[in-house]
This record gives C-alpha cells, structure tokens and sequence, in this order.
C-alpha cells in the first residue's frame, strides 16, 4: 500500500464527522422545540381550566376566560365545553422554529370544585 494512496483520508473523515455532528445537533433542536411546546401546551390548558373553573359561578363567561389565558400563555383555546360546574378546555401551542412536519401540541385539561362530600 502506498501513502500517497491514503493521502487526504483524514480530511474527509473528519467532514462526515463533523456533518453527523450537526445532523445530531439538528435533530436535537427539532426535539427540544416540539419538548418545550408540548410543556407550553400543558401548562396553557391547566392554567385555561382553572381560571374558567373559578368563574361557572362568577361574573365572567369561563371560556372567554379561559380563552385569555390560554392567549396570555401563547397558546390557542381550540375547545371550551362547561359540564355542571366543570369546565374542559384543549389547546394547542404553535412550535417555534424548525419542527420538519411534527403537529403542533394538543392538550386538554379539566378543573372544577373539589367534591368535598366524599372526602374523608
């Protein structure tokens, strides 16, 4: 084998390194995006919830509540429905930057007043 044969090897060895690198980098980015806006997502809906929750017997309309608060969370209220004195919202959280096709996050949550008959 000679060494002029082999000249140059390390060069491009070290580009695939480097490209997979940033190709694990990338993907990474990609992940911690869709992470961050599935948190959003559920925090937006529990903080949406409780508020409307407080309102079923206040002066306020629960969803346009809820609503607003999911708005203030950067979030948007996809579905309000008031059941008794329970509301049940769903959100969704646009994610920021790259997200290479994954669905913007959904969540739901529920909230209304404790059943205090049934604790013991």
């Amino acid at each position: 084998m000679n060494v002029r044969e082999e000249r140059g090897s390390g060069t491009v060895l070290v580009l695939i390194a480097i490209m997979v690198l940033f190709a694990t980098a990338a993907a990474g980015v990609v992940l911690g995006n869709a992470y961050v806006a599935r948190h959003r997502a559920t925090a937006a809906a529990d903080l949406a919830a409780l508020a409307a929750a407080g309102q079923v017997l206040g002066p306020q309309q629960p969803c346009s509540v809820a609503e607003d608060i999911a708005i203030q969370n950067q979030a948007q209220l996809v579905d309000c429905v008031i059941q008794g004195s329970d509301v049940e919202v769903v959100v969704e959280v646009a994610i920021t930057g790259p997200h290479l096709g994954l669905d913007d996050p959904r969540r739901r949550a529920r909230a209304g007043p404790a059943d205090l008959d049934t604790a013991e």
